[in-house]
């Protein structure tokens, strides 16, 4: 369970409606989580994308996204300027979904190809998810995800999840957070839920936790994507898998560790442990 206790970081401003502004401290120790997952990145060779804030709303409706997780689904809508009720204005839908988790821009650029390598690409961004139970960093309305993701035959998104955990050990314990893999269930399918059972015989999602938060976790997506995108691979459906950070959630496990006082999570932030 995420610790109850006033984090005490100077500069992090809580708002009602789930989300922080940063300020001196703490938008500094947001910088450095950044820069420590930019350097981690780098040492892959990956294709490296942004993740706009928008995307279509019929994608996640593929992907079951509205189905599993409507509570948490941000829809963009626009004034109607031709319209008026007697309470005020009305909203116009766009058709448009702000952006859950950032590698849902990657596998669109992949549709229809036959790959003879796996393909890797480094993907991050703000990502709005509509949570109950808020707190500052720790579970936000809008955060920050930096991901790793590996499109491939089943054997290669194997190795890479292999490699991918690895590489986050080496990056949390230079940060010197103590943490542990746990296999996950998604928390917001129902316990009757036939996907949350399979998840729990053939594990899709693990999570390395510190500090009472999950700061990354590693998802097995097996041919999900792929086959919604037509992505062959090894003379059959394609596979995928990705390795996400979540920046607030690393940083609030490094004032959790280390404290408040900079000077501490300075020293550990600058570390530069190799993805290997």
């Amino acid at each position: 369970m995420t610790d109850e206790r006033p984090l005490g970081l100077d500069g992090l401003e809580w708002r009602p409606e789930g989300v922080c502004v940063y300020t001196g401290d703490a938008l500094a120790l947001i910088g450095a989580v950044e820069e420590v997952l930019a350097g981690f990145a780098r040492d892959w060779p990956a294709e490296h994308q942004s993740a706009p804030p928008l995307l279509p709303a019929g994608l996640l409706e593929r992907y079951g996204y509205l189905t599993e997780f409507p509570h948490l689904v941000t829809l963009q809508a626009s004034l109607d300027p031709a319209a008026r009720e007697e309470d005020g204005r009305v909203l116009a839908p766009t058709g448009n979904a702000l952006t859950p988790a950032a590698c849902y821009h990657v596998y669109p650029r992949a549709a229809d190809a036959d790959l003879r390598a796996p393909r890797l690409f480094r993907v991050g961004g703000l990502c709005f998810r509509h949570e109950s139970g808020c707190r500052p960093l720790a579970r936000q309305r809008v955060f920050t995800m930096r991901e790793i993701v590996c499109l491939g035959a089943p054997a290669d998104v194997s190795a890479f999840l292999e490699r991918a955990r690895a590489a986050a050990d080496r990056l949390l314990g230079g940060l010197g957070l103590r943490h542990e893999w746990q296999v996950a269930t998604d928390p917001f399918f129902s316990a009757a839920s036939p996907a949350r059972l399979a998840q729990r015989i053939v594990p899709s999602k693990w999570e390395a936790r510190a500090e009472g938060v999950a700061v990354c976790s590693l998802n097995h997506h097996r041919s999900f994507f792929a086959e919604r995108h037509r992505v062959r691979a090894g003379g059959g459906p394609a596979a995928s898998a990705c390795l996400a950070f979540g920046v607030e959630r690393v940083a609030y496990a490094l004032v959790r560790r280390h404290g408040p006082d900079r000077a501490r999570w300075e020293r550990a932030a600058a570390r530069l442990p190799a993805a290997g």
